[in-house]
């Protein structure tokens, strides 16, 4: 009887930990599954970006500009009938019988949200509506420095502390701060060189203790070191355009507002839609305000994964036995609310919408 009770026991045991190790397995075997779907879902999200940008480059690089942004294919098919390959380039390196006034149809760079292949989202930025860091001056930046949430008795010494790390000399500004004044407080002296990257401007005396400049990263969106002169009007966000030319925040949101109706093309259309009323005292001066610029910021992202990726492009489509674009810079940033909470737009493109191209099929 011992032995029977004893047999019985072991075999008990043998079970259980066989029943023990068959758990063990399974929940080994669902972790792996789970693991393999999750690399899996990574590699497509992968894939829809990198699909999503070569789209955008090439679309960038092979078709025209207008006054409201990226002309796509499908919007000016009928006028492109019957040309030649030959033809069409001329036309769009040269300008020749092309209009630029808005279609309606384009992409706009204004960095709102587009959905690109899969599940991959971008925004394209024309760079010439944010502002410069590298000619920061009072007015503009005290404003911007506001806007952004500093009190105005502490823009003009930051302001003044900015100048002084990125000018050529030791010139001390009143306000401002120069090597001694770094190093009494351990920090690396100013280089007196521009700034190769907005983000730079944390590593100037007192600016990264703003903690209200640096949150979802509002100073680098509203940012570039590669902008001349005054935002570009149709691309310029309402914050920049408050801190450019001065406009009350009713008047700059009007503006966005009125783009999305009619995009001015002059300072007539502008006043027309908006109200607005700007004086252009030189004649060129109107291409520069209205019309996008070749510098571009690309930021990509997937519903799936957790950073964004950002390129800054530059479109050079006349240069000499080069390429017609490169990336000066790209950068990795974690998702920002902004961008994932914001209204999606859908893209009338076959590049990046590829349903398009099956329903002309049929």
């Amino acid at each position: 009887m011992k032995q029977q009770g004893f047999v019985l026991v072991t075999t008990i045991w043998i079970l259980a930990i066989i029943a023990m190790a068959a758990g063990f397995f399974a929940m080994w075997t669902e972790r792996t599954i789970q693991t393999a779907h999750s690399l899996q879902d990574d590699v497509q999200a992968q894939i829809d970006m990198h699909n999503t940008k070569v789209s955008i480059i090439y679309l960038l690089t092979t078709q025209r500009f207008s006054y409201a942004g990226l002309v796509i294919p499908e919007s000016e098919k009928n006028n492109d009938a019957g040309k030649t390959d030959e033809e069409m380039f001329e036309e769009m390196l040269y300008g020749k019988n092309i209009s630029y006034l808005p279609l309606g149809s384009e992409i706009l760079l204004d960095d709102r949200v587009y959905k690109g292949l899969g599940q991959a989202r971008f925004s394209l930025q024309d760079e010439s509506g944010l502002l410069n860091p590298n000619r920061a001056s009072l007015g503009v930046f005290d404003r911007f420095l506001h806007l952004l949430g500093i009190k105005l008795e502490l823009t003009a010494p930051l302001i003044a502390k900015l100048q002084d790390y990125t000018d050529l000399g030791d010139y001390h500004l009143i306000n401002g701060a120069e090597s001694y004044q770094y190093e009494q407080r351990d920090f690396f002296p100013p280089p007196n060189k521009l700034f190769l990257s907005t983000a730079e401007v944390q590593h100037v005396l007192d600016w990264k203790q703003h903690d209200i400049l640096w949150q979802d990263h509002r100073w680098l969106n509203y940012t570039t070191v590669r902008a001349h002169g005054l935002p570009r009007l149709n691309t310029a966000p309402a914050i920049t355009l408050q801190a450019g030319y001065g406009f009350d925040e009713d008047t700059a949101k009007r503006i966005v507002a009125a783009r999305e109706i009619k995009m001015p093309h002059n300072e007539y259309v502008l006043k027309e839609t908006t109200g607005v009323d700007i004086e252009l005292y030189v004649a060129d001066l109107m291409d520069v305000m209205f019309f996008p610029s070749n510098i571009l910021r690309l930021t990509l992202w997937h519903e799936n994964l957790p950073y964004m990726q950002r390129l800054h492009l530059r479109l050079t489509p006349a240069a000499h036995k080069q390429a017609p674009w490169y990336i000066e810079q790209t950068l990795r940033l974690p998702m920002m609310p902004m961008y994932s909470k914001s209204k999606l737009y859908e893209t009338q493109t076959v590049f990046l919408n590829p349903k398009l191209s099956t329903q002309k099929d049929m």
